[in-house]
C-alpha cells in the first residue's frame, strides 16, 4: 500500500537542488506496517528481487519476494546483534541461537534463496567475522577451509575492530586507513568491487579502493549502502530540540563532491539499503518501505 504522506516527506527533501544535479522520487511503496512486525535492518540482494528484514527484538529473519509479494520466515532463532550477509550467489547467512542449560552457543546457517534451503555451513569463531553489534553488515568472511579449496570466492570485505579486511581471489589484504577509537562498522563493497565504505567513529563514512588508499570522505553519516557504482545511501542521525535523535536518508556521491537528503528530518528513514535500484528502509516505528529514484546529472 502507497503511502503517500510519507512518500511527500521525502520528495519535498530535494525539491532544492545546489548543483545541476536532479533526483526525482520515482516510487515509494509500503511493504509492511508496523502493526504486523516492527521491520528493522532490512538487507535487499544485489538484483533487488528479494529483500531481508528482522522483527521480533530481531529474532525472526524474514524473506520479502518481490515477484509475489510474499513474505516468510527463514528462522525465529536469529541471534541478535549477529550480522546477516547475502553475498553474490544470492545465499544468506546468519546465526542461530543455540542454548543448552550451562552456555549459549551460535550456529551458523545458510540459505538458499532459489531453492529455499537451510543448511548449517561450518564456521568457528576464530574463523568468522560475522559478527557485528549493529547488522546488517554485507561482511561475511569466508572459513579457512572454503579459502583453500575454492579457486576463487571472488572479492568481499568485512571489519574487524580498527581494521578493514578485504579477499580480492585467494589474496587478503588488511587496512586502517583512518583513526577511530570504536570499531570501524558496516563495510560494503560497491556493486563493481572497485571500492568499499565503511563507519568510522570521528570521521564519518571512508571509501577505499582494494589497494587500501582513501579516495574520498563522505561526511558524519552510518550504515552506508552503495546504490550504484557512483552513489551511496546512508543515514544521517539529527538530535531535535527534544535531544531526541532522528534519522533521515542521504544520498551521496561515491568521489564526495556532492550529497543530498533524501527525506525531511521530520520524518524518520533509517537502516537504508540498496539493490537492483531500489531503496529499502524503516521507520523508528517499524513500518517497512521500499523506494526507487532517479538521478539526472
Amino acid at each position: 500500500m502507497l503511502r503517500r504522506w510519507l512518500c511527500i516527506a521525502i520528495a519535498a527533501a530535494i525539491t532544492t537542488i545546489a548543483t545541476a544535479q536532479e533526483v526525482t522520487i520515482v516510487e515509494c511503496t509500503q511493504l509492511c506496517n508496523s502493526s504486523k512486525c516492527v521491520a528493522r535492518y532490512p538487507m535487499l540482494s544485489s538484483t533487488g528481487k528479494q529483500l531481508l528484514f528482522t522483527c521480533d527484538q530481531g529474532h525472526t529473519l524474514n524473506l520479502y519476494r518481490f515477484d509475489d509479494n510474499q513474505i516468510t520466515s527463514i528462522t525465529h532463532q536469529l541471534a541478535p546483534g549477529q550480522a546477516i550477509d547475502i553475498n553474490q550467489d544470492e545465499q544468506v547467512y546468519f546465526y542461530v541461537t543455540a542454548s543448552s542449560d550451562t552456555t549459549k552457543r551460535y550456529t551458523a546457517k545458510r540459505y538458499d534463496l532459489a531453492t529455499h534451503i537451510t543448511t548449517e555451513v561450518e564456521i568457528t569463531t576464530s574463523e568468522t567475522k560475522l559478527s557485528n553489534p549493529s547488522y546488517p553488515s554485507h561482511s561475511m568472511s569466508p572459513n579457512a577451509n572454503t579459502q583453500a579449496t575454492t579457486p576463487n570466492i571472488g572479492t568481499c570485505t568485512w571489519a574487524n575492530g580498527q581494521r578493514v579486511y578485504v579477499i580480492v581471489g585467494h589474496e587478503q589484504r588488511v587496512f586502517a586507513p583512518v583513526d577511530s577509537w570504536a570499531s570501524y562498522l558496516w563495510p560494503t563493497l560497491s556493486p563493481d568491487g572497485k571500492h568499499i565504505a565503511f563507519f568510522a567513529v570521528g570521521k564519518g563514512i571512508v571509501v577505499i579502493d582494494l589497494r587500501g588508499q582513501i579516495t574520498a570522505m563522505l561526511g558524519n553519516y552510518e550504515m552506508p549502502s552503495w546504490y550504484n557504482n557512483d552513489y551511496l545511501i546512508a543515514q544521517h542521525t539529527l538530535i531535535d530540540e527534544h535531544q531526541t535523535p532522528i534519522q533521515q536518508l542521504m544520498l551521496l556521491k561515491a568521489d564526495g563532491s556532492w550529497q543530498q537528503a533524501l527525506s525531511l528530518p521530520t520524518v524518520t528513514a533509517m537502516h537504508p539499503t540498496c539493490g537492483g535500484g531500489k531503496i529499502a528502509y524503516v521507520t523508528h516505528e517499524g513500518s517497512l518501505y521500499v523506494a526507487s529514484i532517479q538521478i539526472d546529472e
